[in-house]
């Protein structure tokens, strides 16, 4: 690392957290169910070359329970599923700055998939960018390397606007 880069990892607006903007999050989910895909034909693939009714059987409930453990447990100890990874993006607990823990990774994943893409309407309105899932779970999706990323992968913190003849937020809102 050069003189010039370190002076430039060292100022007050790299060291604000980058937030993943929707279009990075949507990108991360689309890899995602590519993998599903993959694992679908991989699981059919050997449940027709093995033609064992009982075999298929074991094969189909792996396979569910795999597809519901993928994202908690990735999350969990990678901070991210392999679509986050590979658009940079990590899943963040706001509180340690860390992963989130195992219980949070998985209430974040039942409140994705209840909601859907309803989730991601509260990213337009909350300060740090997040989803439903991410403020009931006290987590935040950033940039998982700053250097790798474009200013148009991520966003920073909203400001409230400082004007007193603003309406207030909820009015905003509505």
């Amino acid at each position: 690392m050069t003189r010039v880069d370190r002076a430039m990892a060292e100022t007050p607006e790299t060291q604000q957290p980058a937030y993943g903007r929707f279009s990075r999050r949507v990108r991360a989910t689309f890899v995602d169910w590519i993998v599903f895909i993959l694992m679908m034909f991989g699981a059919l693939f050997a449940a027709i070359t093995v033609r064992s009714d009982e075999f298929s059987h074991y094969l189909g409930f792996g396979l569910v329970a795999l597809m519901l453990l993928y994202e908690p447990v990735l999350v969990w100890l990678a901070g991210g599923t392999i679509g986050h990874i590979l658009s940079n993006l990590r899943v963040v607990d706001d509180r340690t700055q860390g992963n989130i823990g195992f219980p949070k990774a998985v209430a974040r994943f039942l409140i994705k998939a209840i909601l859907g893409w309803y989730s991601f309407i509260t990213m337009a309105t909350t300060l740090r960018h997040q989803a439903v899932h991410d403020l009931l779970t006290g987590s935040t999706v950033q940039i998982r390397n700053l250097a790798e990323a474009s200013p148009n992968h991520y966003t920073r913190e909203r400001t409230e606007p400082s004007d007193p003849h603003m309406p207030s937020r909820a009015r905003r809102t509505m």
